[in-house]
């Protein structure tokens, strides 16, 4: 926990971002030891200014405390990239928060895809927007989106319909609902899923932070799902976020002539998945009902019928060691053996965080 503090601390500090603290690690071997270094020293670290020195000099122990007591008091735990419980597809972003914190209980293993779309739906639109996560929800998909007004309160409330969970990325801080009105759907978030966020406890949402934040949408997703926006949503900041990241890009298409189709139509021309309905989903993903996986599953009685059910179960996408033993029905041990002859027989391929896919 030590060495976590100051990574809490640095997130504290104006002006020091993922590569500027990635620049700090690199420098000082680690977190703490920067914190507790000279200005001097502060300024061999490209892009450490006098300004951001100045900013660091502003927080002292004290506000590090508070920081973490206000954490525990919102239910959260804070989570960094240090940690092997980070989201695994969030990791390998190019610019990936190096301090979560997170509300609730998620399972980051478990397939995600980001519904997204304008704060000012149609009846139409909410109602895709709703109906689509409860579906993904029912295929133990879990549906990610911003908590925002319109379309991310609609795509919230249809995964919680479904047996899936949610997860709800803030562009404030844990202790802070945003929109307000959205309190007792946050709290519903917590009890299946997750609020999660990058900016401290008490950070205020203002219009700076939803970009940064569209990118933790997309980053910990599959792919991004566009229901309705307009040219100027910030949905299309996350379904850009999102072709930068190598993720898919669905949009739901709409009318000629009106303005919160624009988005999504822009985005089929250019080269966005069609979504009509789920299935356009799971097939564009290889993605199987996981749900309906675990509740068939027999244990197999020998190796190379376990294989065969391996390679059943695997896709392009990666998936984590204890899912696959979750949905065999077998424990970890005898699952690793036998990956360990297909990873030899060039049948699979292993990654980090015992992350498994089809090779």
């Amino acid at each position: 926990m030590h060495e976590k503090r100051y990574w809490i601390a640095w997130n504290l500090v104006r002006g020091v971002g993922p590569k500027r603290f990635a620049a700090l690690l690199a420098h000082f071997g680690g977190a703490e030891a920067a914190w507790h270094a000279s200005p001097k020293h502060w300024r061999n670290v490209v892009g450490f200014s006098e300004a951001v020195s100045k900013s660091r000099l502003e927080i002292t122990e004290a506000d590090i405390d508070l920081a973490i007591l206000h954490a525990e008091a919102a239910g959260a735990v804070v989570v960094t990239l240090a940690d092997p419980d980070y989201p695994s597809l969030l990791r390998y972003i190019y610019d990936a928060p190096p301090v979560l914190y997170v509300s609730g209980q998620p399972n980051f293993m478990e397939p995600s895809i980001a519904v997204v779309g304008t704060r000012t739906p149609s009846p139409l639109g909410r109602n895709i927007a709703r109906r689509l996560a409860a579906e993904l929800s029912e295929h133990g998909i879990t549906v990610v989106s911003g908590l925002a007004r319109g379309i991310d309160t609609a795509a919230h409330q249809g995964a919680l319909s479904g047996k899936g969970q949610t997860i709800a990325v803030l562009g404030a801080g844990i202790d802070v609902v945003y929109p307000a009105e959205n309190w007792q759907l946050s709290a519903k978030i917590t009890e299946h899923g997750a609020n999660v966020t990058e900016f401290p406890p008490g950070t205020a949402p203002c219009g700076g932070n939803f970009p940064a934040r569209n990118r933790i949408i997309s980053g910990l997703s599959l792919g991004v799902l566009v229901v309705e926006a307009g040219f100027d949503s910030g949905s299309l900041i996350t379904a850009e976020y999102a072709a930068d990241q190598g993720r898919e890009v669905f949009a739901i298409p709409g009318a000629l002539g009106n303005s919160l189709s624009k988005g999504p139509n822009m985005l089929i021309k250019q080269g966005a998945k069609l979504v009509e309905d789920v299935d356009d989903i799971l097939e564009e993903l290889q993605l199987p009902d996981r749900y309906k996986a675990s509740n068939t599953a027999s244990p197999p009685t020998s190796g190379r019928t376990l294989e065969a059910r391996i390679k059943e179960l695997l896709t392009i996408r990666p998936v984590h060691i204890d899912e696959i033993a979750r949905l065999t029905g077998l424990d970890v041990a005898r699952i690793s053996a036998v990956l360990l002859d297909m990873e030899m027989d060039g049948v699979i391929l292993r990654m980090p965080g015992d992350l498994i896919a089809k090779a």
